[in-house]
């Protein structure tokens, strides 16, 4: 601003001494009442935040998180998952960027409305998720990059 204009006047509003989850409230009520921040980037925030606080909060300004949002970046960061550093977060590279958060919540959802007994272990649920998604990586190895990502 200083350089494109030095004489005018810009209006901030501040909000001193909140706390971490505070500012990410008011960052998601703010930029998403004005015009809209991308699903993908409130998921990745709402990763470094506690979960139910931070849906408490949410709620208040009518917005709400995937109960399965934690399980996205759980498959992000896992090595062992054949979702490792391939999902579509503003903070992975460009070109790693393949599967959206969404589908991750989708799919973790659907083994869910199964309601089956082991599933009720979210160690199981992962593994089983990841022993699935494991053979079709091995399976289908070329789809696994950016050049079939849609």
């Amino acid at each position: 601003m200083k350089d494109y204009a030095p004489d005018t006047d810009v209006n901030v509003v501040a909000i001193l001494g909140a706390s971490d989850m505070e500012k990410a409230f008011q960052f998601l009520v703010i930029n998403n009442k004005a015009s809209k921040v991308s699903m993908d980037h409130i998921r990745a925030l709402a990763l470094h935040y506690e979960e139910a606080a931070l849906k408490t909060r949410l709620e208040t300004a009518r917005l709400n998180l995937d109960p399965n949002v934690g399980y996205v970046g759980l498959v992000n960061n896992e090595d062992d998952s054949p979702f490792h550093g391939i999902i579509s977060w503003p903070l992975t590279p460009e070109a790693d960027r393949i599967v959206v958060p969404a589908s991750i919540e989708a799919s973790i959802s659907y083994i869910q409305q199964k309601k089956l007994r082991p599933f009720e272990s979210e160690d199981v649920l992962i593994e089983f998720f990841f022993t699935i998604w494991r053979r079709v990586k091995d399976h289908w190895q070329d789809l696994w990059n950016n050049d079939h990502a849609s």
